[in-house]
């Protein structure tokens, strides 16, 4: 899948396959009724409750961070700059 971008819909519906199961899986072994924002914390607290080891840890972090930019970047070039988001927050306001 390398040469799939990152905003085609092949990739993002994949991601979310990933992140959904991801997060089913952290809600049962946490307990958790539901999980908001990025996974990583959440698998961070299965390790340090020792449900998980350290290499276990880092490899459902590198995965939570590529769903998290797949799902979050729509092309692979950097952000604006600030005050144009800041200008675009404006303009949503005023909707």
């Amino acid at each position: 899948m390398a040469d799939i971008p990152y905003n085609s819909p092949k990739a993002i519906c994949t991601a979310s396959q990933i992140r959904s199961k991801l997060e089913s899986k952290l809600k049962l072994r946490l307990g958790e009724s539901r999980i908001v924002g990025p996974l990583d914390p959440y698998v961070r607290k299965m390790c340090e409750q020792g449900m998980i080891d350290e290499a276990t840890r880092d490899e459902l972090i590198k995965v939570s961070l590529y769903c998290e930019e797949v799902l979050l970047t729509s092309h692979m070039k950097e952000i604006p700059p600030f005050e144009q988001l800041v200008a675009w927050s404006k303009l949503i306001d005023t909707l």
